[in-house]
């Protein structure tokens, strides 16, 4: 027993022994470095002299994955969004609507408002316009809208703004089409919509997206009807929708730079140090 606790004793004394010997101090000694060992400088970009230079751009993020869509205009800043809809549709329904038996009496969409970017008194207001191309909700960006085709005209009707949501009439005709997309791809295209703010608009609006958990994603709800036969009540899913954000870079005098969000701003700033000495650690 004596000999196994002084070999336990001895190990001890040896793992200290190389331990006090290490080549770089730890946390613990680092005070006891010599002061005089380290001189620090502080560089002020006012008072020295080195050459600097800076610049600033646009940064393009996709919104695809975002909580809100931003509809609305402030200053010289534009938001706009894309909305696509589908439906889940029983064969019967099917059949009805490829043999043209079925009208959209009525179809309308609800937005629920999430947030408000300035005064929320201010006005807005959006038109509505059916796409004619394809896009991706993960893909599409700022850079991506002169891309963008759609109608002119104003789909929408009979807008009710609220608090707390944002709802309005919509083209039972689109509807259709996009019903008839669901029943067999060969009769129409659905390419969703696009929501444009209006000149006169003073404020942006962030309505709930479309998320895994979201309950207050976009709503479709439209009235249906087959002459003779049956009028129902059915819903379209939200099944994507992006927004895009655009501006005009900020003018600046030279000696200022720029960091902004919303229109994503990123600002560089460069010094020459050829003039610092050599072997200094920066």
């Amino acid at each position: 027993m004596l000999s196994r606790i002084t070999l336990l004793l001895s190990i001890f004394i040896i793992s200290i022994s190389f331990l006090a010997c290490e080549d770089e101090p730890s946390s613990i000694g680092i005070e006891l470095v010599g002061s005089d060992l380290v001189i620090v400088r502080t560089f002020d970009s006012q008072i020295d002299t080195l050459d600097q230079s800076s610049s600033y751009h646009k940064k393009v993020i996709q919104l695809g994955a975002s909580s809100k869509i931003l509809v609305g205009k402030h200053e010289d800043i534009e938001a706009s969004s894309l909305l696509k809809f589908i439906f889940g549709l029983a064969d019967t329904l099917k059949d009805d609507i490829i043999a043209g038996d079925l009208d959209v009496n009525e179809a309308w969409i609800e937005l629920t408002n999430g947030y408000v970017y300035v005064d929320s008194n201010e006005v807005m207001d959006f038109t509505v316009h059916k796409v004619n191309n394809a896009w991706d909700a993960f893909d599409f960006t700022i850079d991506s809208l002169p891309k963008l085709s759609y109608e002119m005209n104003d789909i929408s009707s009979n807008k009710a703004i609220s608090d707390t949501n944002y709802v309005f009439n919509i083209d039972p005709d689109v509807v259709l089409s996009w019903m008839k997309n669901a029943a067999d791809t060969s009769l129409e295209k659905n390419y969703g919509i696009y929501l444009k703010p209006v000149d006169n608009s003073a404020k942006v609006v962030g309505y709930q997206a479309f998320t895994v958990t979201s309950s207050q994603a976009a709503k479709l709800t439209l009235v249906i009807e087959k002459t003779g036969s049956y009028v129902d009540t059915i819903n379209g899913f939200i099944f994507a929708d992006v927004s895009v954000v655009d501006g005009d870079l900020p003018v600046l005098p030279p000696e200022n730079i720029v960091v902004q969000s919303s229109i994503s701003i990123n600002s560089i700033i460069s010094f020459d140090l050829t003039a610092v000495p050599q072997g200094v650690i920066i």
